[in-house]
């Protein structure tokens, strides 16, 4: 089920809570936490039962691991197990996602030595198993650092499984989500947060489906043609970069605002995971507002241990400042951010993603570093899209050579004659959607009287829509109506969410 799907709006979800509420209010909250969690299974089931036997192995092992490094803590017993458990996930989510990618490497390292091609093994891969991998990776590390509270199993599945943000995030940690499965609250709405929320979900569906959708045709078109060896013009490539960022943009955005939303129905706040990443100025600033979540898992689990680890060798060797800037930053970003590339998919352009971005910032880390003059926002601004339409060519393409037919014509090498896109249309409306996206509130930014999420929202930009607000008024249910009609009657053949993918 597709949170856009009709069997989820009219059947799953009003089926879900009314049985959630229903339950809590007659037989109590664990009642109403067991009726939430079948919930979700059922929900996760729905895409297929070995799915599902996929998700309960994989949390059945990391809670037994998790109670065993309880036992050992505060021992070297507790290290080899988290570091085991850690290993392990690795190789769990490897075995799905990159074991093709390993053997035609390797099938490709030996074509012409006359050995036997071996043979892809096409593993389905589950839906959601980066993103509740990644969960499970931080529950390890953090039962190990004694970060959050002794909790059952019943509750530890629901915060691997919820339905809510299981399929695409956003990446949580279970000392966010655990206190409020125990707030007596949790399953009993009012009328002003049922209200927000359904504001807040037909954000996200207008979202996915009118604007991201209506961007789709333009990327798949050029994407397409360079993919069949078809030539074509400059503004192909560089409107159809932009349409594909603008889809992906709206696609992300609009599952975010839904994925809020679902979960603040039931009770339960989520981290804010996409944050108007097109208002960013700097290279930092971006990734402190796209994939919220997967940035900070980067730092938290990935960065941060391998920078301390590299600052304390520097220091043992007392070499220079630029030295110790390539080991204790740009080394583990770089790594950092390869490492994340590679997560998003098995192909040499997700890894070459990865390293534009670690590279990028840290260009920016030693600029900020050195005391360079602060670049102008504006320049700022290009600079920074500039490289995130670069990394979008990467991102999209399926492989490194059409990536790098795309960037050849964007920088002016092409002699094709005739555009296969509609400049006259393609470029006024990217150009106001743009315009508009760094100039206007952002959907939690509208809803901020109506906190939906476990983060502070502030209006963080003056702009002309200065002081705009949802209210459950009468102006604001019409527009909820508005937004949702008009998505349903723009809902055929939608396709799924990108990030399901990943």
């Amino acid at each position: 089920m597709l949170f856009h799907s009709p069997s989820f709006l009219f059947v799953f979800l009003p089926i879900t809570l009314a049985s959630v509420v229903l339950a809590d209010r007659y037989a109590g909250r664990r009642a109403g936490l067991a009726c939430l969690l079948a919930a979700s299974l059922v929900f996760y089931a729905s895409w297929t039962l070995a799915f599902l036997a996929v998700l309960l192995g994989s949390a059945i092992v990391n809670f037994g691991i998790a109670r065993l490094i309880e036992r050992y803590r505060s021992t070297p017993r507790a290290t080899t197990l988290t570091v085991l458990g850690v290993a392990a996930n690795i190789a769990f989510l490897g075995y799905f996602k990159y074991v093709d990618f390993f053997i035609e490497n390797i099938n490709l390292a030996f074509a012409t030595s006359g050995e036997p091609a071996w043979p892809l093994l096409h593993i389905a891969l589950p839906l959601g198993v980066s993103f509740f991998t990644f969960q499970q990776i931080a529950y390890l590390a953090d039962t190990s650092n004694e970060r959050h509270e002794r909790h059952s199993f019943i509750e530890y599945l629901l915060f691997v499984s919820f339905f809510g943000s299981v399929t695409s995030g956003p990446i949580t940690t279970l000392r966010e989500i655990l206190p409020q499965l125990r707030n007596d609250a949790i399953f009993k709405p009012t009328l002003n947060r049922v209200l927000s929320c359904v504001a807040l979900f037909s954000f996200g569906l207008f979202k996915k489906i009118v604007v991201a959708e209506a961007f789709a045709p333009s990327a798949n078109a050029m994407f397409g043609a360079v993919a069949h060896g078809q030539t074509i013009t400059m503004f192909d490539a560089w409107g159809g970069t932009v349409a594909y960022f603008l889809q992906l943009y709206f696609d992300f955005s609009g599952y975010c605002d839904m994925a809020l939303a679902i979960a603040a129905l039931v009770g339960i706040k989520l981290p804010i995971n996409f944050n108007s990443p097109l208002k960013a100025t700097s290279i930092l600033e971006y990734w402190k507002r796209w994939h919220i979540t997967l940035t900070r898992f980067i730092t938290m689990y990935l960065y941060m241990p391998m920078a301390v680890r590299l600052a304390r060798y520097h220091h043992r060797r007392k070499s220079g400042p630029v030295v110790r800037f390539i080991l204790a930053v740009a080394l583990p970003t770089v790594v950092a951010f390869a490492l994340a590339g590679l997560w998003h998919g098995a192909g040499w352009n997700y890894i070459v993603f990865g390293l534009l971005w670690g590279v990028a910032l840290s260009i920016n880390y030693a600029w900020r570093e050195a005391r360079m003059p602060e670049i102008p926002a504006g320049a700022g601004w290009l600079l920074t899209m500039l490289v995130a339409l670069v990394s979008m060519v990467l991102f999209r393409s399926e492989t490194l050579h059409e990536a790098g037919a795309i960037l050849t014509v964007m920088l002016g090498g092409s002699s094709a004659a005739t555009s296969l896109l509609d400049w006259t249309v393609l470029l006024p409306l990217e150009a106001a959607v743009v315009l508009f996206l760094v100039t206007a509130p952002n959907t939690t930014e509208i809803l901020r009287d109506y906190p939906v999420t476990t983060d502070e929202i502030a209006e963080r930009t003056r702009h002309w829509l200065t002081g705009l607000t949802w209210r459950p008024s009468a102006a604001g249910t019409a527009w909820t109506a508005m937004l949702i009609t008009f998505a349903l009657l723009s809902s055929d053949n939608i396709s799924g969410f990108l990030y399901y993918k990943f």
